[in-house]
């Protein structure tokens, strides 16, 4: 295409030239049937330029335009916005409140308490919820180390709100030989969180 451009160029500065050169009268100017045989000429030139290009145009290969994709380049101001905008990280709720407990009083079996050979009875302290998160229905009493005088590993605690006193009890039985026994026992929201006050069982087992 350029090619055609630049070949009808020419054709229009000769077709300028000549007209110019007619308009002038000079002492060796022409006759009007040189006149005449130049512009046969420059028609046969126009004629063969016009053909050639044609012919050119017909020549080129008839193809479907493909539209090049054009990447939008990211700005400064896109990419500084992206800086400054991190992805969020995930929010984790972190509790504000407590858990601990104190010892009140034995409120069944006191310390070294006489017990026969093999006899059961019913551990019960009394005990305060003195953290500041409440206690749920799901929290037990677990042992916690001594002797194992219960054949359950941990028993059910009352719900109690921050402040409350409640009171919990373990089945429990002497063993067949005399001698002084201790087991002990915390409270436990679940098997890695156990806090507050150690509870202690301490019995005597002797013979009936």
């Amino acid at each position: 295409m350029h090619r055609q451009y630049t070949i009808a160029t020419w054709v229009l500065c000769l077709l300028l030239i000549c007209s110019c050169s007619q308009g002038v009268q000079t002492p060796d100017a022409p006759s009007d049937a040189q006149a005449e045989e130049m512009k046969t000429t420059i028609a046969v030139a126009v004629e063969a330029t016009l053909t050639m290009i044609a012919s050119l145009h017909a020549a080129a290969p008839a193809g479907t335009a493909v539209n090049t994709p054009v990447s939008t380049p990211t700005t400064m101001a896109e990419s500084i916005a992206t800086a400054l905008h991190p992805t969020a990280a995930p929010t984790v709720s972190l509790s504000s409140c407590t858990f601990d407990s104190d010892f009140g009083s034995d409120v069944t079996i006191p310390d070294n308490s006489k017990i026969a050979f093999s006899t059961e009875f019913t551990k019960t302290w009394e005990i305060k919820n003195s953290g500041t998160c409440d206690w749920q229905p799901d929290f037990v009493l677990r042992h916690a180390g001594g002797d194992r005088l219960s054949e359950s590993e941990s028993a059910p605690v009352p719900p109690a709100k921050a402040g409350e006193t409640v009171q919990v009890s373990v089945r429990m039985k002497a063993p067949d030989d005399p001698g002084t026994y201790i087991s002990k026992w915390q409270i436990c929201a679940n098997a890695d969180q156990c806090f507050g006050a150690l509870l202690f069982a301490k019995i005597i087992a002797v013979e009936p």
